[in-house]
């Protein structure tokens, strides 16, 4: 509820039960239930309604009769919501006042997840299970989303314990284009994800070749130590003008199989690539 009372039902609602005991007397905003451990659930509240600016963040092993606080290394300031990841049961995340926060040792330690969101509140966050994309809400500031699979690799193979790593690549769909086979539907634009851990800051060459080798597309960027992620919006070349009647054009990757080449540093990495052409949103199967 409202005022920190945590109510459990173990019997499809007939009967309820309340543990509260040990937790803040403010408004539960997030509950996670594990899928890992029954009796494990993970529960956030804020006391923003109240001028209550603390982070409380709890997990409890018992269905919520005992609780501890699990908010150590995060800005003590107000959360919105938690969820655990699906692959990994020792991954969760958090989304707080001025953004989403990770942790890999179930709570124990949590660090801020990501660039290229603005600091503001997180008001709910899902995680697609096909695409493993993090979706996020932020409170006025849009939706962002990025993807968990390089994170769940990274901790399962552990690789910050060996070389720099370029993880595998995911099939891309090209976006779908209406009958005169010419103008993309950019609603059905879906970015390709590459990433990489690197154990240092340098220099990274991502570049796409063809079946003869040829090279197609090329970016130059400054990679940092950690993990990376780029996300390219399948465009070739893009041509536009000011001038009259001008329409600006944007040529994207045809279907096909290429090789994606990531040099990290002075070392290179190379895999198959496959694009494949993009479905209609009109068509609903």
């Amino acid at each position: 509820t409202d005022k920190g009372a945590f109510w459990v039902s173990k019997n499809d609602g007939a009967d309820w039960k309340e543990f509260s005991t040990g937790i803040a007397n403010n408004y539960i905003r997030s509950i996670c239930p594990s899928q890992f451990k029954n009796g494990r659930v993970y529960m956030c509240m804020t006391g923003i309604n109240v001028d209550d600016l603390h982070s409380y963040v709890y997990v409890s092993e018992d269905y919520g009769e005992n609780w501890n606080k699990i908010e150590n290394g995060m800005p003590d300031e107000p959360v919105n919501v938690i969820v655990e990841d699906p692959t990994n049961e020792n991954i969760l995340y958090v989304g707080g006042l001025r953004g989403v926060y990770i942790s890999i040792n179930r709570g124990n330690s949590w660090a801020y997840l990501g660039k290229g969101m603005p600091q503001t509140a997180i008001a709910d966050m899902e995680i697609h299970i096909p695409t493993m994309d993090l979706v996020v809400a932020t409170h006025g500031r849009g939706i962002y989303r990025t993807n968990l699979k390089p994170i769940q690799k990274m901790l399962t193979q552990k690789v910050w314990n060996t070389n720099d790593t370029f993880f595998e690549m995911d099939i891309l769909k090209r976006p779908w284009f209406n009958s005169n086979g010419k103008d993309p539907d950019y609603r059905t634009v879906e970015k390709a994800t590459i990433s990489f851990w690197m154990k240092e800051a340098k220099p990274v060459v991502i570049s796409i070749s063809d079946k003869t080798n040829k090279e197609i597309w090329s970016i130059n960027i400054k990679g940092e130590a950690g993990f990376n992620q780029f996300r390219w919006d399948l465009i070739l070349t893009k041509r536009s003008s000011d001038e009259p009647y001008f329409v600006n054009y944007n040529q994207f990757i045809a279907a096909g199989e290429y090789t994606i080449t990531v040099i990290l540093g002075n070392v290179k990495y190379d895999q198959p690539l496959i694009v494949e052409n993009g479905k209609s949103p009109y068509i609903n199967k």
